[in-house]
């Protein structure tokens, strides 16, 4: 027997290749799973979440000979009363491999076995590099990097480059830090408050998800109610870990025109190529782009462009005023100068800075059709930026974006929230529906269910908000937290509040019983202590559009009226 060694950080698990597997039905409980799984070792497996319901997912931790599957990677397969040699639409090649896991006895160690099978269209390749922008880290050139050969290149590379932009690696992408020639990062940040900037969001991963399954199988990652949503409405959520209640990575979930079709976009993982498997077909948008529109002047901008380029047949249908926070339209739009050569494009009202905005997806072009990388992104940026004009509207890079974030209290993924950290250690226990609470069908709902019930521990550690005030420096990820002289936490963002006369917020963990709103806190920074309070969040008011506010209600005048 070979064996097949990796270590992750909590445990040391064993891989080894014993015979095919069977198709053997198994105790309900302990059901083995089927997970295709390309050149990979995997070291994670969960059980199925819903009866009768045959996708399912795998919290795995894989590591690839060629270096392309990371800790962490998603897998799906299909049940064992369906084996995947023998599962509607899996077409399973020789090169790939079949996980299984035998049925676990309470306390008995996982050792999942990897089996050579002659099947599988399943692979996998996950966005693995996160690091951040202007509060946590020193951002790295990729012309200083022996890795920039490997980065990859939004729709709107090229477009970047000719603006002048400095760029960075991101999520495994050459992003924008921001464009010196035009606003300096403060600069930016205040522009995005006053007026709009455009952010190029391509690195996210954009997921199609279609069939009479596709809601239970989404239901089966996240604990969202999606049930609940109406066409074209979206929820915040997170994927989650089994058996831990960790929080994989953070998305958002978008039913389109009905709960046979949802639009996803997440931060971290992907998956390659269209899968047809069971009642369940997933496809991954590669090539689209994602821009997001922010600030007080988007809905002004956008209005225009859509004015200017959408039929007037369809522009009397869509009135912005209508599409509130969470909401999102199609629209159809010129994807280039030539005649009839237009796209659909996806467009929600949403954003990461705490202002008002919206995020365009647009779909792939054909290539980068000349010098000018012109493709439908393109196309469309270029338009937004000429319509609203240098006095409205301006190019934005990660460096706004994260000091942005920052001051609305929302959380960069890698840093605020990871596989560790569960969804109400990190003050997102809204994420968890109230039905989905009752029906504790999710992964790791055992132990969040116990962190939210009334009678249960409650959350270890609390994600809070922090301010160490002005005249010191700066907070910084990693940095630790004191409490009453004793080690009670550690920032995971931290810096200058441009909105806020550049008084020094962060975000952090504190142990269970210091996070309460007016706590003192002490913050380490170089050997020496700085004060500070534990204060809620968001930092700046955000700004999101929820609708027009009606009008209060007249009061009634009552009494004898005196008619001389």
């Amino acid at each position: 027997m070979q064996l097949h060694h990796f270590r992750s950080q909590q445990q040391q698990l064993l891989l080894s290749s014993p015979p095919a597997p069977t198709a053997s039905v198994y105790p309900r409980e302990g059901i083995s799973l089927y997970f295709v799984a390309s050149q990979a070792k995997v070291l994670a497996t969960r059980k199925p979440v819903m009866s009768g319901f045959n996708m399912f997912s795998a919290s795995c931790r894989c590591l690839s000979a060629r270096g392309g599957i990371r800790p962490g990677a998603r897998v799906l397969g299909a049940s064992p009363l369906h084996p995947i040699s023998a599962a509607k639409g899996l077409v399973i090649p020789a090169s790939r491999s079949i996980l299984t896991a035998p049925p676990l006895s309470a306390g008995a160690p996982r050792r999942p076995t990897l089996h050579s099978a002659n099947a599988a269209s399943l692979t996998i390749r996950t966005n693995t590099t996160t690091p951040s922008t202007s509060s946590t880290s020193t951002p790295v050139d990729p012309a200083t990097t022996t890795a920039t050969s490997a980065l990859r290149r939004t729709p709107l590379y090229l477009f970047h480059i000719s603006n002048g932009a400095r760029m960075v690696p991101f999520a495994n992408y050459a992003m924008p830090l921001l464009y010196p020639k035009s606003q300096s990062h403060i600069a930016s940040h205040q522009w995005t408050r006053e007026h709009a900037s455009l952010f190029d969001v391509s690195h996210m991963v954009q997921h199609h998800f279609s069939g009479p399954g596709a809601l239970a199988f989404l239901e089966s990652l996240t604990p969202a109610d999606l049930g609940a949503l109406q066409p074209y409405s979206s929820t915040l959520s997170v994927l989650l870990a089994h058996p831990t209640g960790g929080i994989m990575d953070d998305c958002m979930i978008t039913m389109l025109a009905s709960q046979e079709h949802f639009y996803v976009a997440l931060h971290k993982w992907e998956l390659d190529g269209e899968k047809r498997a069971l009642d369940v077909v997933h496809k991954v948008l590669n090539g689209w782009g994602l821009i997001a529109l922010q600030g007080p002047e988007a809905k002004f901008v956008l209005e225009e462009y859509l004015r200017h380029v959408v039929l007037r047949e369809d522009m009397m249908k869509i009135n912005l005023d209508d599409v509130v926070f969470g909401h999102s339209f199609l629209a159809d739009v010129p994807a280039s100068d030539r005649v009839g050569d237009r796209v659909q494009v996806h467009i929600a009202r949403g954003g990461y800075t705490g202002e008002d905005g919206f995020e365009i997806s647009i779909p792939a072009g054909r290539g980068e059709l000349g010098e000018n990388g012109d493709n439908p992104t393109t196309y469309i940026t270029k338009e937004l930026l000429r319509i609203g004009g240098e006095g409205r509207v301006k190019l934005a890079g990660l460096a706004a974006r994260d000091s942005l974030r920052l001051e609305a209290g929302l959380c960069l993924y890698g840093h605020d929230l990871t596989e560790e950290i569960t969804p109400p250690e990190a003050s997102l226990a809204w994420v968890v529906a109230r039905r989905r609470r009752a029906e504790a069908g999710f992964p790791g709902a055992g132990i969040i269910c116990n962190q939210l019930s009334k009678g249960g521990t409650g959350p270890r550690i609390k994600r809070v908000g922090l301010d160490f005030g002005t005249g010191g420096p700066p907070a910084r990820e990693g940095m630790k937290l004191f409490v009453g002289g004793k080690e009670a936490g550690k920032v995971t963002s931290g810096g200058p509040a441009i909105s806020l006369g550049m008084k020094n917020i962060a975000m952090g963990y504190v142990e269970k019983g210091c996070d309460k709103v007016g706590s003192e806190v002490e913050i380490d920074i170089r050997g020496k202590r700085w004060p500070g309070k534990v204060v809620k969040m968001p930092f700046v008011e955000t700004k999101y559009w929820r609708g027009v506010p009606k009008p209060e209600p007249k009061e009634e005048i009552t009494g004898e009226v005196n008619q001389e």
